[in-house]
């Protein structure tokens, strides 16, 4: 993923916005899982990817400290750091994010 460009959701992916995290709980957590047939992203719209950093605290659910940046809706928000496979770039058109 690469700071400042724009990113979308992939199809028939079940994604949750519900969670928290942070010291006070303050950044929703964009989640989800892979289901195929199931689900339209179509409503999540395309966020910037802000960068990733080493905190002080840790994420819950993947124990972890090294916490991803998005902005999404206006706000700053974090990303599962394993829902990374669930994204693809818009960015670059076509491509996808592929080289060629």
């Amino acid at each position: 993923m690469l700071e400042g460009k724009l990113y979308k959701v992939k199809p028939d992916i079940h994604v949750y916005k519900g969670n928290r995290a942070g010291p006070n709980r303050e950044y929703r957590v964009l989640a989800g899982y892979r289901e195929l047939g199931s689900y339209d992203t179509s409503n999540i719209p395309p966020f910037i990817y802000l960068g990733h950093k080493e905190e002080d605290w840790k994420y819950h659910y993947q124990h972890t400290n090294k916490i991803h940046y998005i902005m999404l809706d206006g706000d700053i928000w974090v990303m599962d750091n394993q829902f990374a496979k669930h994204i693809i770039p818009i960015w670059d058109g076509e491509e996808d994010g592929q080289d060629g």
